[in-house]
């Protein structure tokens, strides 16, 4: 079994979240009914507990609150399985959000995940 944690909290998400409040759409939503953040964006870091890249990216998701789900490679072989699947590399920390992956953390993958999360 592979350890998880996820984060929560405001997002900027919540911004498209409170658009869509009130929105009827062709799920048939009623108005009024709120649209689930996990509906519009799902966030995964791959990561390692002594990493400081990992470290470091978390604390910058968390600073521009963007949700993510944590998956830590070192619990389990399916785990590292699951991370070289959805980036197609063995490489960390790796953030994966709607089939787009972002690896490793410096100043270019800061710039391309703002861009991303619209902040």
């Amino acid at each position: 079994m592979s350890l998880k944690t996820v984060h929560k909290g405001p997002s900027v998400l919540r911004l498209l979240h409170n658009l869509y409040q009130g929105f009827s759409d062709d799920t048939q939503r009623p108005l009024g009914q709120n649209v689930r953040l996990d509906d519009l964006a799902r966030a995964t870091i791959y990561t390692a507990p002594q990493c400081p890249h990992s470290n470091r990216l978390k604390e910058f998701l968390a600073e521009h609150n963007i949700d993510f789900e944590e998956r830590c490679v070192l619990t389990s072989p399916e785990t590292f399985s699951e991370l070289e699947e959805a980036t197609g590399q063995k490489a960390i920390p790796a953030l994966v959000v709607d089939g787009e992956s972002f690896i490793g953390f410096d100043s270019r993958a800061q710039r391309r995940i703002k861009r991303k999360f619209g902040v």
